[in-house]
């Protein structure tokens, strides 16, 4: 996670989604494996 935020020639998707986690108070992981993608999941309580 962390080489993806050194490359500055790429956008800030990961970062973005990171601090809207934070914001909300959520749980998040990230799962990269080379020719597989990407999985980003979150997990958050709401109050109905």
């Amino acid at each position: 996670m962390k080489k993806a935020f050194e490359n500055k020639k790429e956008g800030l998707g990961l970062y973005n989604i990171i601090n809207r986690a934070k914001t909300i108070n959520a749980d998040y992981t990230f799962t990269s494996s080379p020719g597989e993608g990407t999985f980003f999941e979150m997990k958050t309580s709401m109050n109905i």
